[in-house]
C-alpha cells in the first residue's frame, strides 16, 4: 500500500522534489512537493523506501500521523494506506 512518492536524485533523504501522484494517499493527506517526511507513527523516516516497507507493514488501513516539514514549519498530517491508483507505480 504505497503513498507513491516520485523518486528524486535525492533518494538519501525522505525530501519530495516532484509532483506527489494524484489520488495518492500522500495526496489525499496533502503532501505537497518539496515536504520533507519526518515520520510515521512515531517512527522515524529516512527515505521514501523505509516509509514505502512501513506502509506495507501496516494492513490494517488505519489512519496514520504522517511528520512532515513544509517550509520551516512541522505538520502532522492524516495517511491512510491504501491500494495504488490504477496506473501509478
Amino acid at each position: 500500500m504505497p503513498l507513491d512518492f516520485p523518486r528524486s536524485s535525492a533518494d538519501s533523504d525522505a525530501s519530495l522534489h516532484d509532483a506527489v501522484e494524484r489520488g495518492s494517499p500522500a495526496d489525499d493527506a496533502g503532501v505537497a512537493p518539496g515536504d520533507v517526511i519526518i515520520s510515521l507513527d512515531e517512527t522515524p523516516i529516512s527515505d521514501i523506501d523505509t516509509l514505502q516497507r512501513l506502509l506495507a507493514a501496516d494492513a490494517s488501513a488505519r489512519t496514520l500521523p504522517l511528520v512532515v516539514v513544509r517550509r520551516n514549519r512541522v505538520l502532522t498530517l492524516p495517511v491512510t494506506p491504501r491500494e495504488s491508483p490504477a496506473g501509478a507505480r
